[in-house]
């Protein structure tokens, strides 16, 4: 007796439990496209021929152009900056620094590129 119930029991359930799941699912809606084949084509296209589409284990890399207005010194003291103030991102934790905390941020990153400056001998502008 007790082996029948250990294992008809559990079984039953188990075939319960499914149907009931079974029962509760929705189908979706239909997808309608508002393109036309030919349009989704000539898009697969521009954009296998712009690089955008990955192949294999490559990921394209979009690079903007020009160079950078921003000092390595002053990148630095940004990045250590928002590191002490705790507003970089890790894993999945989403940070939204406030605005005092990105005003702290930029101004150590403008103190860093003053000390260059100065370090260079060339004149700072003055502020009133």
């Amino acid at each position: 007796m007790k082996l029948s119930t250990r294992i008809v029991l559990p079984v039953v359930l188990s075939f319960a439990a499914a149907g009931a799941i079974a029962s509760e699912f929705t189908p979706e809606a239909p997808f309608v496209s508002t393109l036309s084949r030919a349009a989704v084509q000539a898009d697969a296209i521009a954009a296998s021929d712009a690089g955008l589409i990955a192949s294999g284990e490559f990921t394209p890399v979009i690079v903007a152009d020009g160079m950078s207005t921003v000092t390595r010194n002053q990148v630095r003291a940004e990045a250590i900056a928002a590191e002490r103030l705790g507003v970089i991102a890790r894993g999945e934790v989403t940070v939204l620094p406030t605005a005092q905390q990105l005003e702290q941020v930029r101004l150590a990153g403008q103190r860093a590129n003053q000390g260059d400056n100065l370090a260079q001998g060339q004149a700072m502008p003055v502020r009133n």
